[in-house]
Order: structure tokens, then C-alpha cells, then sequence
């Protein structure tokens, strides 16, 4: 097994039976271009892929435009993975873009997918779910942005089992609309990652899914509570492990570059660009009255 990191929620797993690419934006700002990622994402081989996992709706992990960009010939090809949900309105969409291979997932069991490929996606509230991936050589999951509690985790670890990666998630993911709003949430982060250390008990734990900045005039004072991997790593988990994109974790040679990734991320970090708040016309302004 190979696991190769994207870029902020997005990670390339290659097992026996297929390359799994999780929730994909790679281009654009989004929520009203008011987050941007912080680094650039590693290029991915569209031909060398199999599936694509998507999450959840939020376009931080479901992107249309990068999903529209994907040429014709590999959206016929490729197999899209989604939850099992009430609702139809994603698998919908999903289809208008050109995907014509689409697998909805049972809940809270393991599917076989292909031979040497195993999943299990779990949901999460009304939205959000996860998924482990396995082959003979190991086992990866993939938490984005769910939140369980101790009891939770519990009951997932059974099912699972050994898991050699866990990806979750290390800051906070959404607008803080009050100046006071704001208190807690880095810190809660913090006790949510501790929690999946210690009861998932994974080989290694890979902080994610918050690669992203916020930025605009409007919202770009919450950079300031925002947890960074340097923040993170405080934390003294013994089984973290930073990936930066392009970092690539193998089953037969276990190897991290933490250190390295930090140091790059910090980098990237200090060069953020903030976008102004965008001007309102005289004419629109007059309309609105």
C-alpha cells in the first residue's frame, strides 16, 4: 500500500486492488472566496487513478470545478464513491458533470470494491462521513471533518481493527461570525485529534483537512486562532506525523519527513495573500434601496 498526500483533504491511497484519490479541490477559492489553500497541490495522473471518494457536500471536499476538469475520457472510467444517503441530490449532480460510474456505499460495513480493495464509509450527522480503505499490506482512514466522541471512536476502532494511517482533521473549518465566537475552537480541535490518538491508536496520525486560510478582508482576522502544524506538534502525540503534498508513505518502507514538512508549511504559511473586500457599485448600492 502507498499513500500519497494531495493537498488538504485530498489523499491518494494504491492498494492490490485499485488508487483510491480522496475529495479533490485543486483549483479556485471557495465559500463565497473566502478560503484559499495554503500550499499548492501535487499534481495527480488521472490515468493511474481508480475511484474517487468524495466525503461531503462542502466545496473544500466536493469541487466542481475541479471535478469538471478532469477530461471526458477518465470521467467515463473513473468510479465515483459516495455514501449511501437519503438523499439523491449529490449522486445527481455528480452525473451531470460526465461521471457514469457511481457506487453507493452501505454504512458501517466493510464492501469489497474490487479484489485487494476493501472500504468502509461511515456517516456522520446528517452530512459528513469517513472512510477506511485496506488491503493485505494495511489499513487507512480517512476522518475529513467528522467528530466522534470516545464512545464513537470505540465502536469504529472495532470495526476497523490495525489501522497503519489516520488522516483527521487539526483546526477549526468554519465561519466565526462574532468576535467572541472563536474562543475555544482551536483548542477543541485539539482535544478531538488527541482523542482519535488514543483510542484509534493508529501506527501513525496524520493532521488534515485544514490546509486552508482564510482569505478575504472580511473573515481574514480568524488566521490569527487558526491551528498550525507547528501548534500541533506541541501537542507531543507520539504517533503524529506530518505529510506534505507530495509526500508519499509506503507500506514497505514506513518513512515520514516531519520535520521537512513543517518547515514548508511555515513557509507557505507566511506568505498569505488577502484578498480585499470587493467594492459595491453606486448602481447596485441604489438598487438595493
Amino acid at each position: 500500500m502507498q499513500v500519497t498526500f494531495i493537498s488538504h483533504a485530498s489523499v491518494l491511497v494504491r492498494t492490490e486492488g485499485g488508487a483510491v484519490l480522496s475529495d479533490p479541490w485543486f483549483e479556485g477559492k471557495v465559500f463565497n472566496n473566502g478560503w484559499a489553500l495554503v500550499s499548492r497541490p501535487h499534481p495527480v495522473d488521472y490515468a493511474s487513478i481508480d475511484y474517487i471518494w468524495i466525503s461531503h457536500e462542502h466545496p473544500d471536499h466536493l469541487s466542481f470545478p475541479t471535478l469538471k476538469r478532469i477530461p471526458e475520457q477518465h470521467k467515463r472510467r473513473l468510479t465515483i464513491l459516495y455514501q449511501r444517503h437519503a438523499s439523491p441530490r449529490i449522486v445527481e449532480a455528480i452525473k451531470k458533470l460526465g461521471f457514469a460510474r457511481i457506487v453507493e456505499l452501505p454504512l458501517y460495513r466493510w464492501f469489497t470494491v474490487a479484489p485487494g480493495l476493501d472500504v468502509l464509509c461511515g456517516s456522520h450527522g446528517q452530512m459528513d462521513s469517513f472512510l477506511a480503505v485496506r488491503d493485505r499490506s494495511g489499513c487507512v482512514v480517512d476522518l475529513n471533518d467528522c467528530y466522534f466522541n470516545a464512545h464513537q471512536l470505540r465502536y469504529i476502532k472495532r470495526l476497523v481493527g490495525d489501522i497503519s494511517l489516520a488522516f483527521a482533521q487539526f483546526s477549526f473549518a468554519n465561519w466565526v461570525g462574532n468576535e467572541a465566537d472563536e474562543i475555544g475552537e482551536s483548542a477543541q480541535k485539539e482535544t478531538e485529534l488527541r482523542l482519535c490518538h488514543d483510542i484509534l491508536q493508529p501506527q501513525h496520525l496524520v493532521p488534515f483537512a485544514s490546509f486552508v486560510y482564510f482569505c478575504n478582508a472580511e473573515n481574514a482576522r480568524m488566521n490569527a486562532w487558526i491551528n498550525t502544524p507547528e501548534t500541533i506538534r506541541q501537542l507531543d502525540l507520539r504517533r503524529l506525523e506530518f505529510m506534505y503534498p507530495g509526500d508519499t508513505w509506503d507500506s514497505n518502507r514506513p518513512r515520514f519527513a516531519t520535520q521537512a514538512a513543517i518547515d514548508r508549511y511555515r513557509s507557505d504559511w507566511a506568505d498569505l495573500r488577502i484578498d480585499p473586500t470587493p467594492r459595491q457599485s453606486a448602481t447596485r448600492a441604489w438598487r438595493k434601496l
